[in-house]
């Protein structure tokens, strides 16, 4: 019954779900279980945004992108922008299983694993603190627009929430030709992302049972190389 389903899992983690099994060709086999998954990513969505009140992260309106120096900063818009060109023709050609795949890669696996992890060695020596509040807060900001037609309740009250605009999501002119037209130098993050494979491939050899603060211990290792 979705409305039991919708009453334990809420409304967005269902229509995720059913986003997510639409495979063409494939019958949908729901389940709870399924569903529980996917409040778990909405979860995750959630904690990004008290991470962000946390560290009272805002989007500037003086920011411009081509200010952008940390490689950290330049990895993750260069994820952001492959990805939003993915979703884009995904939603065209109405592919929402793939759409959600490459959405759920990025949030999951190179925001919340890799980047924001990052983010708190640099909030910790305040390095760059401007850049990292009005990097993070941009990405964020796309990420729940991308996100949007699949979960519209959650990533609304969160951009309100945050301040990102007053408007809906689904009314407010996304203006982002600034993010389209920014190009990443691939030299500068060539290094970087040798680091980000070598620390998923760690985490995938363990199965997922590394430490928390295994990017932590990579960095240290790094810097005293």
């Amino acid at each position: 019954d979705p409305l039991q389903l919708i009453e334990l899992y809420g409304a967005d983690s269902l229509r995720f779900t059913l986003a997510y099994l639409s495979t063409q060709g494939r019958d949908i086999k729901l389940s709870n279980k399924l569903v529980e998954n996917s409040r778990n990513f909405m979860t995750k969505i959630w904690n990004v945004a008290r991470f962000s009140q946390f560290n009272n992260f805002k989007k500037e309106k003086k920011f411009n992108i081509d200010s952008v120096e940390l490689t950290l900063n330049l990895w993750m818009i260069k994820k952001l922008q492959e990805t939003k060109l993915k979703v884009i023709k995904h939603l065209k050609d109405y592919k929402f299983n793939l759409l959600i795949n490459d959405l759920y890669q990025l949030v999951w696996s190179d925001f919340c694993d890799i980047y924001i992890e990052f983010c708190k060695v640099y909030i910790r020596d305040k390095k760059k603190p401007n850049e990292i509040s009005n990097t993070f807060s941009l990405v964020f900001e796309i990420i729940l627009n991308l996100l949007n037609p699949i979960i519209p309740f959650i990533t609304e009250k969160i951009f309100k929430e945050l301040n990102y605009s007053n408007e809906s999501i689904f009314n407010k002119n996304m203006n982002y030709q600034l993010l389209d037209s920014f190009i990443v130098d691939n030299k500068k993050i060539e290094g970087f992302e040798k680091l980000v494979i070598l620390i998923k491939s760690i985490r995938a050899a363990f199965h997922g049972k590394v430490p928390k603060n295994l990017t932590l211990h990579v960095i240290s290792k790094k810097k005293k190389s």
